[in-house]
């Protein structure tokens, strides 16, 4: 095995990470899909404070924040964040090959969401990851990804990752977020058909200094606003 899978493998891993001490706090990276939702409500069932940041396209797509506010309380979580992200969306297909897309942006959202952990004292991130996906979920890209959180200094769980999607679906219609999170996403309106499924982190690194990373986080923690959660539909 190479090095990278085995060091992907090593933060992946789900079970022993998980099972901490009640009330342990994980900020969820939150879309609108069914995935992240299932995610942030299985750490809920493991003891964990779930708070969620959404990230929103806007303007390149339209804004979702209110329907991903919605599963929000569905998970349940404590809090809600919304960044918005369209623009760096667009300097990233602008300046980088189009190719690593999705990594780069996921790594700008681990490096967003770190900066709000520390803000908010919370010690863990969490996402929807799930193996076999495809995209940015690979053991590949996601050792990409977790470079950006591990320079930030913050782990990342990954509550469903090696879920059956057939399980994630029935856990979404038994917590009452499988058609909320049935509605489109529109997140990939600027992502290649064709991206880097087996990601080399130096090459990453490589593109990702095409951008100004620094002043594109900083730009996110300061525009970005709490969104109140919204009751559940009947």
């Amino acid at each position: 095995m190479s090095k990278p899978d085995t060091a992907a493998k090593k933060n992946l891993t789900e079970d022993a990470t998980l099972q901490e001490p009640p009330q342990q706090r994980a900020l969820l990276l939150l879309s609108g899909g069914f995935d992240s939702t299932v995610a942030g409500n299985r750490l809920v069932q493991l003891g964990w404070q779930v708070d969620a940041l959404h990230f929103s396209g806007e303007p390149v797509v339209p804004d979702i924040s209110a329907r991903v506010a919605e599963l929000a309380r569905h998970i349940p979580a404590s809090r809600m964040w919304v960044a918005t992200l369209g623009p760096a969306q667009a300097k990233i297909v602008e300046r980088c090959f189009r190719r690593f897309y999705y990594v780069i942006l996921r790594r700008l959202m681990m490096r967003i969401a770190a900066g709000l952990a520390r803000r908010e004292s919370i010690s863990a991130l969490a996402t929807g990851d799930n193996l076999g996906q495809v995209g940015s979920q690979t053991v590949e890209n996601m050792f990409c990804i977790d470079e950006a959180a591990a320079s930030a200094g913050v782990r990342v769980l990954r509550p469903v990752l090696s879920w059956d999607k057939v399980d994630i679906i029935r856990q979404a219609q038994r917590i009452g977020t499988y058609e909320l999170s049935s509605a489109p996403e529109m997140c990939n309106a600027l992502g290649p058909k064709d991206p880097k499924t087996r990601s080399r982190l130096d090459k990453v690194l490589r593109e990702e200094a095409r951008l100004d990373m620094d002043a594109l986080v900083a730009g996110a923690l300061e525009a970005m606003r709490a969104q109140g959660l919204a009751a559940p539909s009947h």
